[in-house]
């Protein structure tokens, strides 16, 4: 008679069919004295191979849950605001961004490019209605200082770009409504280029449920 462990079975037998059947409460209290309380005699055991593959899944399905309960806050936080500015530095977040940042993602560079080739469902934005460049781009560039690239120990250290005052007029986006959107440009521009890779999925950032086929 061959007996196999437990780990060969299909279905996790009960007690019974390991001890047999008992009215004895003397023989039920001392399994419970010895392998009882929360943890079972089939799962609580640290060596035992299905606890490992018990746990595993336990923390996929909790994963997955937690997941989901930040897209739908994100969502629902996108239909209650849409003209609030917040920062976009996850799928859950890019899967429902506010309606008033969107034009601005888009124009991201490295989206922007796949965005104006209509390779991007892009919320369905139509990218020709939008201008050839990133005007809000402009903007976050206007007045930058920068190190000079063509000598950086020269005095004075640093040059000034051009400040234009009718960018920030035009576009109106406050201190902190630049710094939430460089801050998602960034994470959108980690996330196409890992995307857009050799090993990458190629999935449509707008819409990660798609793929970018050409």
């Amino acid at each position: 008679m061959h007996v196999a462990p437990l780990a060969e079975l299909d279905t996790n037998p009960s007690l019974g069919a390991v001890i047999g059947n008992t009215q004895s409460q003397h023989t039920l209290d001392q399994i419970n004295a010895k392998w009882g309380g929360t943890a079972t005699v089939s799962f609580g055991q640290i060596e035992n191979p299905l606890n490992a593959g018990y746990r595993n899944f336990m923390n996929y399905i909790q994963g997955s849950l937690a997941r989901t309960d930040r897209m739908v806050q994100e969502v629902t936080q996108s239909i209650m605001y849409p003209e609030h500015w917040r920062v976009i530095d996850s799928e859950e977040a890019l899967a429902a961004p506010p309606a008033a940042m969107q034009p601005a993602l888009l124009m991201t560079p490295g989206v922007f490019e796949l965005f104006k080739e209509h390779k991007l469902s892009a919320w369905d934005w139509d990218p020709d209605t939008f201008p050839d460049e990133d005007v809000y781009g402009k903007q976050l560039n206007n007045g930058c200082v920068t190190i000079d690239p063509q000598d950086p120990e020269s005095v004075p250290e640093y040059i000034v770009e051009e400040w234009n005052p009718a960018l920030e007029e035009e576009f109106g986006m406050t201190d902190e409504q630049k710094e939430i959107l460089i801050k998602s440009r960034e994470y959108l521009t980690k996330l196409v280029n890992d995307e857009m890779s050799d090993n990458g999925l190629r999935r449509d950032i707008t819409d990660l449920s798609n793929t970018i086929s050409v």
